[in-house]
């Protein structure tokens, strides 16, 4: 009976912690494959080996997010949501560029009507998360993508390129084909608190990167 009590308690205290996170990050490995086997494509496939990304989150206040796309390029992505300002800081063969742009919250929680959902009823852990899987197809076009979701853990990153309105969770994986380029995106760490927070949601634009705005 004690054992039993103590398993219900864990099971219990795991649900509440998922539940309420305020903080953290995600790191995300990227395996990229060429699906088309022209030269160009194959050639911009390899060179974007190695690439991951990584998300930082303070709920309701910011949003970072770190691409490092093999040797292509370099970006940094933040999102102050109270003010819905936005800092793009990208390094590539073209330089080092900042850009500084507003964005509309309305969009990131916008359903596209051309997108049909099937949730598949398919199911796997990940990271310790339970995950649902969810196909998205393009009635417009011949595009497909598959997610892989979570409902234990409740974060909302607003304004960003990453979470797709049309899935009713977190992906911790989740799949794109962009230009005969598959894409595989998979959670293969995370964290509920950050330190330094101040360096890591930073609008200051470091040396050496020219300005623009949208």
């Amino acid at each position: 009976m004690k054992k039993h009590f103590i398993f219900i308690f864990f099971c219990l205290f795991i649900s509440l912690y998922h539940g309420q996170v305020s903080e953290g990050f995600f790191q995300y490995n990227i395996d990229v494959t060429a699906i088309d086997t022209s030269m160009e494509t194959r050639k911009s496939a390899s060179m974007l080996q190695d690439s991951k990304m990584t998300i930082y989150f303070e709920q309701n206040k910011y949003t970072k997010i770190i691409f490092k796309m093999g040797m292509m390029f370099n970006a940094d992505i933040i999102v102050d949501h109270k003010t819905n300002e936005s800092l793009t800081l990208s390094t590539s063969f073209m330089g080092k560029h900042a850009i500084k742009s507003q964005v509309n919250p309305e969009e990131s929680i916008k359903k596209d009507s051309s997108i049909l959902v099937d949730f598949t009823g398919e199911e796997k852990t990940i990271l310790g998360f339970k995950c649902k899987k969810a196909i998205l197809k393009n009635k417009n076009s011949d595009q497909k993508l598959t997610y892989w979701y979570t409902n234990d853990i409740k974060i909302k990153l607003y304004n960003t390129p990453f979470v797709n309105p049309n899935i009713p969770g977190f992906p911790l994986a989740f799949s794109t084909i962009d230009k005969g380029v598959f894409m595989r995106y998979q959670a293969s760490n995370y964290g509920f608190e950050l330190t330094d927070k101040e360096k890591i949601f930073s609008f200051e634009i470091p040396e050496g990167y020219t300005l623009t705005k949208e």
